[in-house]
């Protein structure tokens, strides 16, 4: 499959999110939508750590007291932002066929869980593991380790 052309003003890495998005899968147009979304985001998201790193964490807020400077919260609403359109865009992982949206708290609550019943080793399972992990839960045997 071939990258599709970023359409024009994307920067750096706007064009790369496109191209890597596009070389690997095919979008229909409410997807390159979103795609364009992101890929604008993560410019502005550039611009906007760099902006940061040129100015001090602290600054003097209004009453001449040390505050934080209001770039962080840019910077985490851009990166939210980011996540968010990727996530919405829910491209298929390795291995599957359609893709899917995929909480960050469902997934941090299902291997919270696993760690609770000790269905994870202590170094962290692999992928073959958690499905064996969870296929266990359903079935309510222990989990053979490897």
């Amino acid at each position: 499959m071939t990258a599709a052309r970023p359409p024009a003003g994307l920067g750096p890495a706007g064009r790369k999110l496109w191209r890597d998005v596009t070389a690997s899968y095919q979008l229909d147009p409410g997807e390159l939508v979103l795609l364009r979304a992101a890929a604008h985001t993560a410019d502005e998201l550039v611009r906007v750590e760099a902006e940061l790193a040129a100015a001090p964490v602290v600054v003097e807020g209004s009453r001449g007291q040390p505050v934080a400077n209001r770039m962080l919260a840019e910077v985490r609403q851009h990166r939210r932002a980011l996540e968010r359109l990727v996530l919405a865009l829910a491209l298929p992982a390795r291995g599957e066929q359609v893709g899917r949206q995929r909480s960050a708290q469902a997934v941090a609550a299902a291997r919270t869980r696993w760690r609770a019943e000790g269905l994870r080793s202590a170094r962290g399972a692999g992928p073959l593991q958690e499905l064996r992990a969870t296929e266990a839960l359903r079935t309510k045997n222990p989990p053979e380790r490897e």
